[in-house]
C-alpha cells in the first residue's frame, strides 16, 4: 500500500488559523458560517470606557458517545411467508423499520418487524438506522437462516453514527470603574460531527 501523510490540525483555532490544512476545496480557511450581530461600532465605543475585562475560555472537546452495550443485531427471514425479523439495540424501533423496509431494503412494512429488547441507555447513538442492521436481514434472507451480528467496544468508538463535535467558546464581560456592566461579547467555534 502507498500513502501520503498529510498535514492536519488536531484542534478547532489550528483548523481556522491562517494557513491551516485545507479539509475541503469549498470551505475556505475550514470556516463553513461566520456571522455576527450587534452594532460593531457602538460595542468598541462602549468597550473603549471599560475599566475592567474579564475573559472566560470554556473548551468542550469531541467525545465518543458512549452505548451501555455495543451495538448488535439478529435477522431471521421466515421464507414461507417472506416475514422478517429484526432484533436490535436501537431506542428507534420504528424508524429502523421504516427506513431499512423503505429505504435499504425494499421491504413491505408489513412483513419487516422489528424487535428493541430491553436495552442501556445509548446517549445520543442509538437513534440512528445502522448498516450492520441491513447487513444481517439482508444476509438472514440470503442465505436462509438466523445471522447474528455483535460490535466490538472498540469498533464502537470508530464507527458508531454520532460522536458530539468539539466547541470552544471565549467570552469577554466589560465593567466599568463601579462594576456595573458597559458589555460583553462571546466568539465561538463548534466543530461538525462526521
Amino acid at each position: 500500500m502507498d500513502y501520503t501523510p498529510l498535514p492536519a490540525a488536531v484542534d478547532l483555532e489550528a483548523a481556522i488559523a491562517p494557513g491551516a490544512p485545507q479539509i475541503f476545496d469549498d470551505v475556505p480557511g475550514n470556516l463553513r458560517r461566520d456571522w455576527s450581530i450587534g452594532d460593531s461600532a457602538a460595542t468598541d465605543a462602549a468597550f473603549a470606557t471599560a475599566y475592567h475585562v474579564a475573559k472566560l475560555k470554556l473548551v468542550n472537546n469531541r467525545l465518543v458517545g458512549n452505548r451501555m452495550e455495543p451495538r448488535a443485531a439478529i435477522a431471521d427471514v421466515e421464507s414461507s411467508a417472506g416475514q422478517y425479523t429484526l432484533w436490535t439495540t436501537s431506542q428507534f424501533p420504528h424508524v429502523v423499520r421504516m427506513l431499512m423496509g423503505a429505504f435499504v431494503l425494499n421491504i413491505p412494512q408489513h412483513r419487516l418487524r422489528v424487535v428493541a429488547p430491553d436495552v442501556g441507555g445509548g446517549f445520543g447513538v442509538k437513534q440512528f438506522h445502522d448498516a450492520e442492521e441491513a447487513a444481517v436481514t439482508f444476509a438472514a434472507k440470503r442465505f436462509g437462516r438466523c445471522v447474528e451480528w455483535v460490535c466490538e467496544r472498540s469498533e464502537g468508538f470508530i464507527s458508531d453514527a454520532r460522536h458530539p463535535r468539539p466547541h470552544l467558546a471565549r467570552h469577554r464581560r466589560h465593567r466599568d470603574a463601579d462594576g456595573g456592566g458597559v458589555g460583553g461579547e462571546g466568539h465561538a467555534v463548534g466543530g461538525n460531527a462526521p
